[in-house]
């Protein structure tokens, strides 16, 4: 009973092939059968070339090609599983695959159903290939992964069917785009784990690195490993000892808010960025706006305003500065950060500024506001100074302050002799 049962399911398994063979014959598309079957295809099929009478013959593209498995049974369609060692060859290749299942019916009937090789059963397989990795499994063709048949895919015309999928579902660039799926699929923005080993000696030369403190530092140990489908790899894609490392910080974008003892206010964008040691409680931030830097070391806060005169900064860089100074009357100048995670208070300063020094700066403020005018009624944009620059005209921005101000203004005109 068992050798009848093994000789009918073997000619089962031959009926869908020569079917499919002949049926390629029929119409004329080339069908070259694997004569070792080792990587999960049947059949290599190669339509014929569609007239194209608009192009030359040397423009014209090649014609679609596909690699083809073919399954028969007998009764109703159902699942089928292949080796996932197979199923991952055919995910890599990239040819178009596409996966047939002939049904015979018990009245002697044929019905073809058919699966697309595509993103879905391409994920589904990537991602056990992942799991198998992850479990230490290299023998892949131990496993399977199931391609679904029933009535949904049925195919009328399978080889119509074939190329217009090939052609006008995915399109001409076939190939480039299951390249990108397959390398892409599973990857979201932690595609890669990084795993440092920095002696805690130099922890806080580590912070400053990703605070944009420092350009680089030596690491002693380095790992990368890859995220696939939030399942991280077994064995790491990189591993260095005593690597130099360099860091492009991020930051998060949001407002400085400085206030004066006399009430004066002054809002400027900023950008903080915060670094914490991975086996204590330690620290820091470094938020920066313009010409100002402060460093919350473990609650231990620095503020540095520096601004080189001859340095050339945009106005709204150079009006902070000039805010700072022009209330140096050593009363409190409180700031704080605001973002979308909420404000936080960095305390205050105090400024000391000779009087004399106290009105020049607060002129410049002055000089600073009438080019904004300026260049907002001419209709362009505001120029980029120094104070350097600005110091020689402080007569000149008197007059032109006074003019574009809404004030009177008496003028004397002496001709000359």
């Amino acid at each position: 009973m068992d050798d009848e049962f093994d000789l009918d399911a073997r000619w089962t398994g031959r009926s869908g092939e020569k079917r499919f063979a002949t049926l390629c014959s029929d119409r004329g598309v080339t069908c070259n059968q694997s004569l070792e079957d080792d990587r999960g295809w049947d059949f290599f099929v190669q339509f014929s070339e569609q007239r194209a009478h608009a192009l030359l013959l040397d423009e014209r593209g090649s014609a679609p090609a596909a690699l083809v498995q073919v399954k028969s049974t007998k009764g109703e369609a159902h699942n089928w599983s292949i080796s996932l060692s197979n199923a991952l060859h055919l995910v890599r290749t990239p040819l178009p695959v596409f996966i047939l299942l002939y049904v015979l019916g018990e009245d002697n009937r044929i019905t073809i159903h058919g699966s697309h090789l595509w993103h879905c059963d391409m994920t589904r397989i990537l991602l056990e290939v992942r799991q198998a990795e992850v479990e230490g499994d290299s023998k892949l063709n131990r496993r399977t992964v199931q391609i679904s048949f029933n009535e949904d895919n049925r195919i009328a015309n399978v080889l119509q069917w074939m190329r217009s999928t090939i052609e006008e579902d995915i399109g001409s660039d076939y190939a480039s785009k299951k390249e990108d799926f397959v390398k892409t699929v599973g990857f979201g923005r932690d595609a890669h784990h990084l795993t440092l080993t920095v002696s805690n000696d130099r922890i806080d030369q580590f912070l400053d690195l990703q605070l944009g403190l420092i350009d680089s530092m030596e690491a002693d140990q380095i790992e990368v490993r890859t995220n696939r489908f939030e399942i991280e790899a077994r064995a790491p894609r990189i591993a260095l000892d005593k690597a130099i490392i360099r860091v492009t910080p991020s930051g998060t974008k949001g407002q400085l808010h400085f206030r004066a003892g006399d009430g004066d206010k002054m809002i400027v964008p900023a950008t903080v960025y915060y670094a914490r040691a991975a086996t204590s409680r330690r620290y820091k931030a470094r938020f920066v706006a313009g010409c100002v830097e402060i460093i919350d070391d473990n609650g231990n806060i620095t503020v540095d305003a520096f601004l080189p005169f001859d340095r050339v900064v945009s106005l709204d860089e150079l009006d902070l500065f000039t805010f700072l100074q022009s209330h140096g009357d050593r009363r409190n100048i409180s700031f704080k950060f605001s973002s979308a995670g909420g404000p936080i208070d960095l305390g205050a300063i105090k400024v000391t500024i000779g009087a004399k020094d106290r009105a020049s700066w607060r002129q410049m403020r002055k000089n600073l506001s009438s080019l904004r005018r300026i260049a907002d009624y001419e209709g362009v944009a505001a120029v980029a100074t120094s104070v350097a620059s600005l110091g020689p005209l402080t007569g000149i921005f008197t007059l032109i302050d006074a003019l574009v101000y809404d004030r009177k203004l008496t003028l004397d005109f002496v001709p000359s002799e």
